[in-house]
């Protein structure tokens, strides 16, 4: 293992290994450093290094190192110059930064003959300390444990493990508690349940139990994670499945910067999938339900209150907003955007790009005026009538809102304005099978 260690002391025994009468050089103790990392054996667990005889055609030679503790490793071009061609490569995509402690067991074997390849076997934890990992997504400032075991047998890397981390921020947003396992086979990694991407032959998709998957904590809710990657130096491509789970937008909004009068409960999903680690790639699709739904803070809706000339912005709350979106070519799209409370009920669709820009579209008529439509057959009459439009333009930061003509009212229009549900009612999302369905919203959860 080309991995220099100077300032090197140690106590050694020598003597046979019963059974196989093989040299066998017991390690009391050990102790090295490679510039601030220091490796060391605890005294009180048995490290050994069986040694082949001389006239042995292989020469092979084991060496056990348990109760290895490694502290402060830095991750550097020098250690994966030293790791094996395999695990090299699976190291060099997941390009972690940042110092680690390693503690427990490793195992090498190999033979005298330098084209043979050196053989692993590990089982240890690993304490992270505000490091930087890719998995396709970048993982950043992420401070806890990781249980793993795996071998290396030449050709192959395999590795199961759990995660226990105290805290890790994806993509500027902080999560606490994340627990789960996960499987690496090369450079295929499973973070979570395999179930969740079932093959083009599986059954019917089931509900996948929480400790298969990965879990999180952050504003208040509970987040569940599925997730695979093909690990590329050159090129990562992933795909996530994650759900959101009773998460408190007061919370979030004051973690975020977005204001103290947002208020409601969120619970949503979303499949994200992209080929590269910049989050500007990454398509998708979701939903996202708020319920109930006080949103009169944000810049965009206070716009849009002035431009339909509501009187109290400042009282309005909905019963609950829900919105589909798609992600693709940099652009989130809604085409559906539902906010539906006592006094107004909204219907909106339209686009927002990552670098800002909005186009949106909303449709508004007092809530109290469906009290007085019999069915929605009748109600189809009644499109040209009493209809606002309010067009959202500008950024997310600053938005401008007007209103605007009524467009032509066709039949994609009818069946667009008339699947707005009445006020009183909740709808439920969509839920893929993969996803737990959720716990009924609250504001005390």
């Amino acid at each position: 293992f080309p991995f220099a260690l100077d300032h090197v002391t140690a106590q050694f025994m020598f003597g046979r290994e019963p059974g196989t009468n093989k040299d066998k050089l017991s390690i009391i103790s050990f102790e090295g450093h490679h510039d601030e990392t220091v490796v060391y054996t605890d005294n009180r667990a048995i490290s050994f290094v069986l040694c082949p005889h001389a006239d042995d055609p292989i020469g092979e030679w084991r060496l056990r190192l348990e109760g290895l503790h490694v502290r402060d490793l830095v991750p550097d071009r020098t250690l994966r110059r030293a790791l094996p061609a395999g695990i090299r490569n699976t190291v060099k995509a997941l390009d972690p930064l940042g110092k680690v402690d390693l503690e427990g067991t490793v195992e090498l074997r190999g033979t005298r003959y330098e084209s043979d390849p050196i053989t692993a076997y590990w089982n240890y934890r690993t304490t992270l300390t505000d490091a930087t990992i890719l998995t396709g997504v970048k993982l950043e400032h992420v401070n806890g444990k990781v249980h793993s075991k795996g071998q290396w047998d030449g050709r192959n890397i395999h590795m199961d493990g759990n995660v226990s981390l105290d805290s890790v921020q994806v993509l500027n947003h902080q999560f606490a508690y994340v627990q789960g396992p996960f499987t690496l086979h090369n450079q295929d990694l499973i973070v979570g349940s395999q179930r969740a991407f079932p093959g083009p032959n599986a059954g019917p998709q089931q509900a996948i139990p929480n400790n298969e998957r990965l879990t999180a904590r952050a504003v208040g809710g509970i987040f569940f994670l599925d997730a695979k990657a093909h690990l590329d130096s050159q090129r990562t491509t992933y795909a996530v499945k994650t759900a959101m789970q009773n998460a408190i937008l007061d919370r979030y909004a004051r973690d975020y910067g977005l204001g103290s009068n947002l208020h409601g409960v969120m619970n949503g999903w979303a499949e994200l999938n992209g080929d590269s680690t910049d989050p500007k790639d990454v398509t998708g699709r979701g939903q996202l339900l708020i319920h109930p739904a006080a949103l009169y803070e944000l810049p965009v809706f206070i716009q849009m209150f002035k431009a339909f000339s509501f009187a109290t912005p400042d009282k309005t709350a909905f019963n609950y907003a829900l919105t589909q979106f798609d992600i693709r070519n940099r652009t989130v799209s809604f085409p559906k955007i539902d906010l539906i409370g006592d006094a107004i009920s909204l219907r909106g669709r339209g686009a927002a790009r990552f670098d800002g820009p909005l186009h949106l579209e909303f449709y508004s008529r007092p809530a109290s005026a469906w009290a007085q439509v019999p069915g929605l057959s009748s109600l189809f009459d009644q499109f040209t009538q009493g209809w606002v439009v309010v067009s959202v333009t500008g950024t997310v930061q600053r938005p401008t809102a007007r209103v605007i003509a009524m467009p032509q009212v066709d039949s994609a229009m009818r069946n667009f304005l008339a699947a707005i549900n009445r006020p009183g009612t909740i709808p439920t999302l969509s839920t893929p099978p993969w996803m737990l369905p959720p716990r009924a919203a609250s504001l005390n959860p």
